[in-house]
């Protein structure tokens, strides 16, 4: 008796989720979603005819592209919804887009969240771009004075042009930087992997808690400072005069182009590097990784 009425309250079960299942596949189709609004695809096109001299981007879950334009107009394509929007404002050459906030509960199933920003070759002041999921992308082509770029999960990937400062962070994305060259450079993840290329600089500051620290041809005239906690540090062709490398327990290996005055020291870990030769500083510094660095 009691394996019938198990066996019945298990096909009651059963009947009740395909009745749910359906009640939730009929409220999709007529764009009654039971847990709030079902957001409808948008696209929003905006033109400026005016030079955008500074620009700036606050979105969420959107994925964002700056890329040099065509012809000579500044444009503003915003994949979107009726329910997720920005807005768009031009005033006194800065352009701002900024998503709008909402209330209440909504599903935006299978839409397209992207911003697309295409910009004429011109020298622009600053750059500005955050988000919490959506990626970053910022193409070569481009020129500005100052760019910091943030997100928490998304990853980053730039290869403008960057006269003073450029400043990337983000959590758990990856980050990509190359063939730019600024002043400073500061870049920081917490899990994402770092990789940079082609870069030249005066001061660079790139740090990473669990991510991978991968370089290649990446030179400062005065210093470079590379930092990891768990994550490896891989270079290839890098110099500064002053260089700095810790990590705690990954492993440290790479190249420089010229002889240095080497500080090594690791706990655990196995010691490889050249033998000491100039003015210019090397310190390396790892607790259970080892360490290997030549000179080419």
């Amino acid at each position: 008796m009691r394996m019938l009425l198990n066996t019945t309250n298990a096909k009651r079960g059963m009947i009740i989720m395909a009745v749910a299942v359906s009640v939730l596949a009929t409220a999709f189709s007529l764009n009654l979603w039971p847990f709030g609004r079902k957001a409808k695809a948008k696209v929003n096109k905006y033109k400026f005819g005016s030079a955008v001299t500074d620009l700036y981007v606050d979105t969420s879950s959107f994925d964002v592209r700056v890329l040099p334009a065509e012809g000579g107009v500044c444009t503003v394509t915003c994949y979107e919804s009726d329910i997720l929007r920005h807005s768009v404002d031009f005033k006194s050459g800065k352009l701002s887009i900024v998503q709008e906030k909402v209330t209440g509960s909504y599903a935006a199933v299978n839409i397209r969240l992207e911003i697309e920003i295409r910009l004429p070759a011109a020298d622009r002041a600053s750059l500005e771009i955050k988000t919490t999921s959506g990626d970053i992308e910022v193409s070569s082509g481009l020129m500005f004075d100052d760019v910091r770029l943030t997100s928490y999960s998304g990853d980053i990937s730039t290869e403008t042009h960057v006269r003073y400062k450029l400043k990337c962070g983000t959590t758990a994305g990856e980050l990509y930087m190359g063939n730019t060259f600024p002043d400073i450079v500061e870049a920081n993840t917490t899990s994402g992997d770092i990789k940079g290329m082609g870069m030249r600089g005066t001061e660079m500051d790139l740090q990473s808690v669990s991510g991978d620290i991968e370089l290649t041809d990446i030179i400062a005239s005065e210093s470079l400072a590379i930092k990891s906690t768990s994550g490896d540090i891989i270079f290839s062709g890098c110099d500064a005069s002053v260089i700095y490398i810790k990590s705690t327990s990954g492993d440290i290996e790479g190249s420089l182009l010229s002889g240095k005055t080497f500080t090594a020291k690791t706990t655990s870990g196995s010691i490889d590097v050249p033998a000491s030769s100039g003015t210019q500083t090397c310190e390396i510094r790892t607790v259970s990784g080892d360490i290997r660095v030549f000179v080419e």
